[in-house]
């Protein structure tokens, strides 16, 4: 048994045990770590595997509601999810279309209070939970191995960032700062970025990440995001780092090391971006996962659902 499925136990474990679970029940760590198999993504993919083998399939016929209605009755900690809400995840791209903070707002936690419901309703076995979790784990695998959670997902259509005058999702709640309509996420402080100049972005801070989002005007100064990638890569070097261009889910981005000023310890960080209608929106990540390929799925939230609006760029809220 791999040490994820040996976590995954422990904690179900745990939960039947004691009918709910603490924070200090499972690794936080996992919640933010999409580019390897963990406890959180093994507990969604064995909660999609278990329904499709209950069910052979996920039929739109309410047997999909009626399996998760039963098993969110035998967990504590789920009353306010609507299975409708957990049914759709199940059926949509269930990893790519997860929300920050868990996936569509269910935490890792309730990831496995829904996995331990259903283990409870169907009754498994010892060896039927084992064998659960081994075809999820190669499930897991082989979407890591697909390379599908690196395909650029940005200005394509359904995900943004937004121009005002485009069509953004208005029903996401969304915070003002400057220019930007940063989305409101659980458990991320949007702050203004303040300088001498006044407020020029908005930084995001999650649990051992940063993430700065800025909008710079481009119509003017035939500025885009590649010619910006060229000037961050000539300024890290020029300062004593290293830089590197990748293409992940954020489509062109940078991932840079720069020793710090004060004690020369490096510093990692990820620049993202994209071009808009006369803008250039860029994001700066530190912290846990800059240098990783699969980016954060909170922080791709953050800036595919930004919406700018060079207008406001005066104002300030949040």
């Amino acid at each position: 048994m791999s040490e994820s499925a040996a976590q995954v136990r422990e904690i179900l474990r745990h939960l039947e045990a004691e009918g709910d679970l603490s924070r200090a029940s499972f690794r936080g760590e996992c919640e933010w770590t999409w580019d390897r198999v963990t406890p959180g993504l093994l507990a969604l993919l064995a909660i999609h595997t278990a329904v499709v083998d209950e069910l052979g399939g996920l039929p739109d016929d309410g047997g999909v509601e009626r399996l998760l209605a039963e098993a969110v009755a035998h967990t504590r900690g789920l009353e306010r999810f609507d299975v409708g809400d957990l049914a759709a995840l199940l059926r949509a791209d269930v990893v790519r279309s997860s929300r920050p903070d868990g996936p569509d707002g269910l935490t890792w936690g309730g990831c496995f209070r829904l996995l331990g419901g259903l283990v409870a309703v169907r009754r498994m076995s010892s060896a039927d939970l084992d064998d659960l979790l081994e075809r999820a784990e190669a499930a897991c695998r082989h979407m890591l191995g697909t390379g599908l959670l690196t395909e650029p997902r940005v200005r394509d259509g359904e995900y943004g960032p937004w121009d005002v005058s485009e069509s953004w999702s208005p029903e996401t709640e969304r915070i003002a700062v400057a220019s930007l309509r940063v989305p409101r996420i659980p458990g991320v402080d949007i702050l203004p970025y303040r300088t001498a100049d006044g407020i020029l972005g908005a930084t995001a801070k999650l649990v051992g990440v940063r993430f700065l989002l800025q909008a710079f005007e481009a119509g003017s100064t035939g500025k885009t995001w590649d010619s910006s990638r060229r000037g961050i890569i000539a300024n890290v070097m020029a300062k004593g780092g290293e830089a590197e261009e990748a293409t992940h889910a954020l489509g062109p981005e940078v991932m840079a090391r720069m020793p710090r000023p004060t004690d020369g310890e490096i510093t990692e960080l990820k620049f993202v971006g994209c071009d808009g209608p006369g803008w250039i929106l860029r994001g700066m990540m530190s912290g846990i996962g800059a240098m990783a390929a699969v980016i954060d799925l909170r922080i791709h939230f953050l800036f595919t659902h930004t919406v700018v609006d060079l207008r406001a760029r005066d104002g300030a809220g949040g």
